[in-house]
């Protein structure tokens, strides 16, 4: 027959463990994680996130709008990134990425050329900062991509307007509304003894000091702001101090919106003309006086 035994209870244990601050923490990143996909949204930029201990890596919707990937095509992974990195670029830009992570780098830059999704390439500039733990083991990389495709084409396109303007056999200057040269070319440096380098960011009375320009000066500046352009004889000098005569032409240069944006000038030296015309009129004034012994003579 069974024995039925009874059990009285006579105390209890409780554990009560603290995770107020456990909860702090994860509520910390959650809100953390929640600010970085806002900020993400609301800028152009395209934002990149790489987990490096699992490999995965999200992108922001400027994805799309920037290159036309669609978020639901992209493969979740670095490799992803990498294959649509420019054949000439990968090798350089992988190098680059892995020898920062491997050396205890915080941040990482570079600019080349990434495929777009109709299979054109565009440049790009990007920087990413690094993620280390207690080890300083890399673990993460947050990443931010600029289109400056139409940037890189507008820099070209300023440096082969500057190739030309250095070909011009002529001194060419621009000043911005001021009077401060931002632009010297090549014949300039000849022509006046200052250097591009000595030139831009002077005043263009302190370069190329004259008389006749300082008392025409408003004339000049009138006509630009009129969008007139000028031209007249001067004495100029340079570096040296010694005055030669030039040809001058000023003419202003207006922005997108029509406000005056800088003066675009051009510098002829006369000194071999003016010569030229002196000995012209000695030349004159000899057959002149030749003429006139001759026409004494006979009569």
């Amino acid at each position: 027959m069974p024995v039925a035994i009874a059990f009285a209870v006579v105390a209890a244990v409780a554990i009560v463990v603290d995770v107020t601050d456990q909860r702090n923490a994860e509520r910390a990143v959650r809100i953390t994680d929640e600010r970085f996909r806002f900020v993400a949204r609301a800028i152009t930029d395209v934002i990149w996130d790489w987990n490096i201990t699992t490999n995965a890596l999200a992108w922001n919707d400027s994805v799309e709008t920037v290159f036309g990937h669609k978020q639901n095509e992209l493969y979740p992974e670095i490799q992803w990134w990498f294959d649509h990195l420019h054949p000439d670029d990968r090798e350089r830009v992988i190098a680059g990425v892995y020898g920062v992570l491997d050396h205890g780098g915080t941040s990482w830059s570079d600019q080349y050329r990434y495929r777009r999704a109709d299979g054109a390439y565009a440049n790009v500039s990007d920087r990413g900062y690094i993620s280390r733990d207690r080890t300083g083991t890399a673990v993460r990389i947050i990443g931010a991509m600029t289109d400056v495709t139409e940037r890189s084409r507008s820099e070209a396109a300023i440096r082969f307007q500057a190739q030309l303007l250095n070909a011009v056999q002529q001194a060419v200057v621009a000043t911005d509304p001021e009077g401060i040269v931002i632009f010297w070319n090549k014949f300039a440096e000849n022509l006046y003894g200052w250097t591009a380098e000595e030139a831009v960011g002077q005043t263009i009375q302190e370069l190329t000091p004259s008389p006749f320009l300082r008392e025409h000066g408003a004339e000049m500046v009138m006509r630009g702001a009129a969008g007139e352009s000028w031209t007249g004889e001067s004495l100029v000098q340079g570096k040296s101090g010694k005055p030669f005569p030039a040809l001058i032409t000023n003419s202003p240069v207006r922005d997108e919106s029509g406000d005056l944006d800088q003066h675009f000038a051009s510098f002829i030296d006369l000194t071999r003309h003016k010569e030229e015309q002196a000995q012209s009129r000695m030349l004159i004034n000899e057959l002149n006086h030749r003429v006139k012994n001759t026409l004494a003579t006979v009569q």
